[in-house]
Protein backbone atom coordinates (compact mmCIF):
# COMPACT_ATOMS: atom_id res chain seq x y z
CA UNK A 1 0.00 0.00 0.00
CA UNK A 2 1.36 3.64 -0.66
CA UNK A 3 2.47 5.20 2.32
CA UNK A 4 -0.57 7.63 2.28
CA UNK A 5 -3.30 6.92 0.08
CA UNK A 6 -7.25 6.11 0.20
CA UNK A 7 -9.89 4.65 -2.27
CA UNK A 8 -12.82 3.97 -1.99
CA UNK A 9 -15.61 2.04 -4.21
CA UNK A 10 -19.45 2.05 -3.99
CA UNK A 11 -20.32 -2.01 -4.03
CA UNK A 12 -23.78 -4.01 -5.39
CA UNK A 13 -24.65 -6.72 -5.37
CA UNK A 14 -27.08 -9.41 -4.74
CA UNK A 15 -26.94 -13.12 -3.30
CA UNK A 16 -28.30 -16.44 -4.63
CA UNK A 17 -30.92 -18.24 -3.41
CA UNK A 18 -30.44 -20.12 -0.32
CA UNK A 19 -29.62 -23.98 -1.30
CA UNK A 20 -28.32 -26.84 1.08
CA UNK A 21 -24.87 -26.70 -0.11
CA UNK A 22 -22.43 -23.30 -1.05
CA UNK A 23 -22.71 -22.32 -4.21
CA UNK A 24 -19.79 -23.18 -6.85
CA UNK A 25 -18.04 -19.64 -7.98
CA UNK A 26 -19.76 -20.60 -11.38
CA UNK A 27 -22.90 -20.26 -9.96
CA UNK A 28 -22.11 -17.23 -7.72
CA UNK A 29 -24.09 -13.83 -8.69
CA UNK A 30 -21.61 -11.28 -9.73
CA UNK A 31 -21.07 -7.89 -8.24
CA UNK A 32 -20.49 -4.53 -9.74
CA UNK A 33 -19.32 -2.11 -8.77
CA UNK A 34 -20.72 1.18 -9.46
CA UNK A 35 -19.28 4.20 -7.69
CA UNK A 36 -15.78 5.15 -6.95
CA UNK A 37 -13.51 7.99 -5.50
CA UNK A 38 -9.82 8.31 -4.24
CA UNK A 39 -7.46 10.70 -2.96
CA UNK A 40 -3.98 9.20 -3.77
CA UNK A 41 0.24 10.08 -4.24
CA UNK A 42 0.96 11.94 -7.43
CA UNK A 43 -2.16 14.66 -7.10
CA UNK A 44 -4.78 12.38 -8.06
CA UNK A 45 -8.08 12.81 -7.37
CA UNK A 46 -10.25 11.28 -9.44
CA UNK A 47 -10.60 8.03 -11.16
CA UNK A 48 -9.68 9.54 -14.46
CA UNK A 49 -6.26 11.51 -12.80
CA UNK A 50 -5.29 7.80 -11.72
CA UNK A 51 -6.13 6.07 -15.24
CA UNK A 52 -3.86 8.74 -17.40
CA UNK A 53 -1.32 8.06 -14.61
CA UNK A 54 -1.29 4.33 -15.11
CA UNK A 55 -1.19 4.54 -19.15
CA UNK A 56 1.11 7.42 -19.01
CA UNK A 57 3.39 5.79 -16.90
CA UNK A 58 4.03 8.22 -14.16
CA UNK A 59 4.43 7.64 -10.79
CA UNK A 60 3.45 9.19 -7.47
CA UNK A 61 7.20 9.59 -5.63
CA UNK A 62 7.66 12.92 -4.03
CA UNK A 63 10.12 13.84 -1.11
CA UNK A 64 8.12 13.99 2.09
CA UNK A 65 6.15 17.12 1.85
CA UNK A 66 6.84 20.27 4.54
CA UNK A 67 3.62 19.54 6.17
CA UNK A 68 4.56 16.10 7.39
CA UNK A 69 7.69 15.73 9.24
CA UNK A 70 11.08 17.79 8.21
CA UNK A 71 12.96 15.22 5.60
CA UNK A 72 16.18 17.42 6.91
CA UNK A 73 16.00 16.90 10.52
CA UNK A 74 15.20 13.11 10.34
CA UNK A 75 17.62 11.87 6.95
CA UNK A 76 20.74 9.99 7.03
CA UNK A 77 21.67 7.83 4.38
CA UNK A 78 22.96 5.35 6.85
CA UNK A 79 19.92 3.16 7.71
CA UNK A 80 21.42 1.25 11.03
CA UNK A 81 21.56 5.04 12.42
CA UNK A 82 19.24 5.47 15.22
CA UNK A 83 17.01 8.38 15.43
CA UNK A 84 16.75 8.95 11.48
CA UNK A 85 15.88 7.31 7.84
CA UNK A 86 17.44 6.85 5.07
CA UNK A 87 14.37 7.30 2.81
CA UNK A 88 14.18 10.94 0.88
CA UNK A 89 10.74 10.49 0.15
CA UNK A 90 7.97 8.62 -0.68
CA UNK A 91 4.24 8.01 -2.12
CA UNK A 92 2.29 11.42 0.05
CA UNK A 93 -1.02 13.10 -0.68
CA UNK A 94 0.15 16.12 -1.77
CA UNK A 95 -3.27 17.81 -0.45
CA UNK A 96 -3.53 20.08 3.09
CA UNK A 97 -4.46 17.44 5.48
CA UNK A 98 -5.83 20.65 7.78
CA UNK A 99 -8.62 21.14 5.11
CA UNK A 100 -11.86 19.38 5.88
CA UNK A 101 -15.59 20.96 5.65
CA UNK A 102 -16.48 19.87 9.20
CA UNK A 103 -20.13 21.77 8.69
CA UNK A 104 -20.97 19.40 5.66
CA UNK A 105 -20.28 16.58 7.91
CA UNK A 106 -22.51 18.19 11.30
CA UNK A 107 -19.12 17.87 13.38
CA UNK A 108 -17.94 20.91 15.94
CA UNK A 109 -14.97 22.81 15.62
CA UNK A 110 -13.84 20.92 18.75
CA UNK A 111 -15.03 17.51 17.07
CA UNK A 112 -13.37 18.54 13.63
CA UNK A 113 -9.56 19.17 15.42
CA UNK A 114 -9.56 16.32 17.06
CA UNK A 115 -10.61 14.42 14.15
CA UNK A 116 -7.63 12.25 12.24
CA UNK A 117 -7.42 13.21 8.55
CA UNK A 118 -7.83 9.54 7.81
CA UNK A 119 -11.26 9.91 9.52
CA UNK A 120 -11.66 12.81 7.14
CA UNK A 121 -10.98 11.42 3.87
CA UNK A 122 -13.23 8.19 4.59
CA UNK A 123 -16.08 11.00 5.32
CA UNK A 124 -15.16 12.68 1.91
CA UNK A 125 -14.29 9.79 0.00
CA UNK A 126 -17.53 8.30 0.40
CA UNK A 127 -19.85 10.93 -0.23
CA UNK A 128 -17.98 11.41 -3.69
CA UNK A 129 -17.98 7.49 -4.26
CA UNK A 130 -21.66 7.54 -3.62
CA UNK A 131 -22.25 10.90 -5.73
CA UNK A 132 -20.27 9.58 -8.65
CA UNK A 133 -22.54 6.33 -8.37
CA UNK A 134 -25.77 8.35 -8.77
CA UNK A 135 -27.07 7.26 -5.51
CA UNK A 136 -27.77 10.15 -2.99
CA UNK A 137 -27.65 10.12 1.31
CA UNK A 138 -31.32 10.13 1.25
CA UNK A 139 -31.36 6.88 -0.31
CA UNK A 140 -28.26 5.18 1.91
CA UNK A 141 -30.25 6.01 4.88
CA UNK A 142 -31.77 3.01 6.87
CA UNK A 143 -30.33 0.59 4.51
CA UNK A 144 -29.00 -2.16 4.96
CA UNK A 145 -25.17 -1.03 3.80
CA UNK A 146 -22.36 -2.32 4.88
CA UNK A 147 -19.06 -0.70 5.19
CA UNK A 148 -15.80 -2.16 5.17
CA UNK A 149 -12.35 -0.44 5.51
CA UNK A 150 -8.74 -1.23 5.82
CA UNK A 151 -6.84 1.36 7.97
CA UNK A 152 -3.70 0.30 9.87
CA UNK A 153 -1.73 3.76 10.66
CA UNK A 154 -1.54 5.51 14.20
CA UNK A 155 0.11 8.65 13.73
CA UNK A 156 -2.18 11.26 14.10
CA UNK A 157 -3.25 9.29 17.66
CA UNK A 158 0.72 9.06 18.54
CA UNK A 159 1.22 13.03 17.42
CA UNK A 160 -1.43 13.92 19.78
CA UNK A 161 -0.73 12.25 22.48
CA UNK A 162 3.00 13.57 23.64
CA UNK A 163 2.13 16.15 25.81
CA UNK A 164 -1.59 15.38 28.16
CA UNK A 165 -2.07 18.99 28.36
CA UNK A 166 -3.03 19.68 25.37
CA UNK A 167 -5.06 16.00 24.30
CA UNK A 168 -8.23 16.92 22.73
CA UNK A 169 -11.32 16.28 24.19
CA UNK A 170 -12.73 14.12 21.20
CA UNK A 171 -9.16 12.71 21.19
CA UNK A 172 -10.41 9.08 22.11
CA UNK A 173 -13.72 8.86 19.05
CA UNK A 174 -11.36 10.83 17.19
CA UNK A 175 -8.48 8.77 16.63
CA UNK A 176 -9.78 5.45 17.11
CA UNK A 177 -9.04 3.30 14.07
CA UNK A 178 -12.16 1.07 15.41
CA UNK A 179 -14.20 3.92 14.46
CA UNK A 180 -13.13 4.47 10.64
CA UNK A 181 -15.90 2.57 9.28
CA UNK A 182 -17.98 3.01 11.83
CA UNK A 183 -18.40 6.97 11.55
CA UNK A 184 -19.45 6.27 8.05
CA UNK A 185 -21.95 4.33 8.69
CA UNK A 186 -23.45 6.49 11.50
CA UNK A 187 -22.68 9.66 9.35
CA UNK A 188 -24.80 8.08 6.01
CA UNK A 189 -26.96 5.98 8.81
CA UNK A 190 -26.15 2.58 7.27
CA UNK A 191 -27.25 0.03 8.85
CA UNK A 192 -25.76 -2.93 8.11
CA UNK A 193 -22.32 -4.59 9.32
CA UNK A 194 -19.11 -1.91 10.36
CA UNK A 195 -15.84 -3.16 9.88
CA UNK A 196 -12.47 -1.86 10.32
CA UNK A 197 -9.75 -3.90 9.27
CA UNK A 198 -5.95 -4.18 10.07
CA UNK A 199 -4.05 -6.88 8.14
CA UNK A 200 -1.14 -4.30 7.85
CA UNK A 201 -0.45 -3.54 4.01
CA UNK A 202 -3.46 -6.18 2.84
CA UNK A 203 -6.15 -4.38 4.55
CA UNK A 204 -8.11 -2.93 2.06
CA UNK A 205 -8.02 -5.85 0.36
CA UNK A 206 -9.55 -7.82 3.08
CA UNK A 207 -11.97 -5.04 3.43
CA UNK A 208 -13.38 -5.78 0.05
CA UNK A 209 -12.97 -9.75 0.10
CA UNK A 210 -15.12 -9.61 3.64
CA UNK A 211 -17.51 -7.12 1.48
CA UNK A 212 -18.08 -9.32 -0.94
CA UNK A 213 -18.96 -11.99 1.64
CA UNK A 214 -21.26 -10.17 3.41
CA UNK A 215 -23.17 -9.04 -0.27
CA UNK A 216 -23.25 -12.70 -1.39
CA UNK A 217 -24.83 -14.07 1.98
CA UNK A 218 -27.49 -11.78 1.81
CA UNK A 219 -26.04 -9.96 5.01
CA UNK A 220 -25.45 -6.21 3.09
CA UNK A 221 -27.67 -5.43 0.21
CA UNK A 222 -25.03 -2.99 -0.85
CA UNK A 223 -21.32 -2.24 0.56
CA UNK A 224 -19.17 0.26 0.75
CA UNK A 225 -15.58 -0.53 0.49
CA UNK A 226 -12.68 1.71 1.63
CA UNK A 227 -8.70 1.87 2.63
CA UNK A 228 -6.75 4.83 4.16
CA UNK A 229 -3.10 4.84 4.91
CA UNK A 230 -1.13 8.37 6.09
CA UNK A 231 2.42 8.72 7.23
CA UNK A 232 2.44 12.18 9.52
CA UNK A 233 5.25 11.65 11.50
CA UNK A 234 8.56 10.07 10.90
CA UNK A 235 8.39 6.75 13.34
CA UNK A 236 7.69 4.67 10.89
CA UNK A 237 10.04 5.45 8.27
CA UNK A 238 12.77 5.23 10.76
CA UNK A 239 11.90 1.48 12.24
CA UNK A 240 11.56 0.71 8.85
CA UNK A 241 15.37 2.21 8.04
CA UNK A 242 16.62 0.41 10.98
CA UNK A 243 14.88 -2.74 9.83
CA UNK A 244 16.55 -2.23 6.04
Amino acid sequence: MDPSSVGNAGVNGAHPSSSAQSPSSDELMPIAIVGMSCRLPGDIHTTDELWKMCSRGRNGWSEIPKGRFSKDAYYHPNPGKKGVHNAAGGHFLQDDLAHFDAALFNLTAAEATALDPQHRIMLEATFEALENAGISKSEVAGKTYGVFVGGYGHDYDLLNTKDTETTAMYHATGCSNSLLANRVSYYFDMKGPSLTIDTACSSSLTALHLACQSLRSGESSAAVVGGVHLNIIPSTFITMSLQR
